[in-house]
C-alpha cells in the first residue's frame, strides 16, 4: 500500500508549476507463522473458514481445490487479508474513503440530494 503526498513548487523564472511527489510505503501486518510454498498454476487465498486454500487457474486443468495451511486466522472487520510475497497471511487496513459502511439506500438518498441541489443552482 502506498500513500503519496504532493507539494507544488512554483518556479518564478519559467513560470511553470512542478510537482514534487513523496512516496511512503505502509507495511502490512503479518498474521501467521506458517509459510505457504506456492506452485505455478494455482491461486492462493484465505477462505471464509480462516484457512489458506488453493484453486487451480484456467491454465491448470488437472489441479484440484485443496486446503494448504493448517493455521487458522480469525478475521477482524475493516481489514483486507491476503497472502504476501513470502507466503505468509497478512492484513492491512481497508480504505473506506471516509465512510465506515453504507447501505445502498443511503447512497441513493445522497445521490438524489446532490442532483436536487444541482437543479436548484441552474
Amino acid at each position: 500500500m502506498r500513500v503519496i503526498f504532493c507539494s507544488r513548487r512554483y518556479d518564478d523564472i519559467y513560470k511553470s508549476v512542478s510537482v514534487v511527489v513523496y512516496s511512503v510505503k505502509m507495511m502490512a501486518e503479518r498474521m501467521t507463522r506458517e509459510n505457504v510454498d506456492r506452485e505455478d498454476g494455482y491461486l492462493y487465498y484465505l477462505g471464509k473458514d480462516g484457512y489458506v486454500w488453493r484453486t487451480p487457474m484456467r491454465n491448470n486443468p488437472r489441479g484440484r481445490k485443496s486446503k494448504v495451511g493448517s493455521e487458522k486466522v480469525s478475521r477482524a472487520d475493516g481489514y483486507l487479508y491476503f497472502i504476501d510475497q513470502k507466503g505468509y497471511v497478512a492484513r492491512t487496513k481497508m480504505n473506506r474513503r471516509g465512510r465506515i459502511s453504507g447501505s445502498r439506500s443511503s447512497r441513493r438518498k445522497s445521490a438524489s440530494r446532490r442532483s436536487a441541489s444541482r437543479r436548484g443552482r441552474r
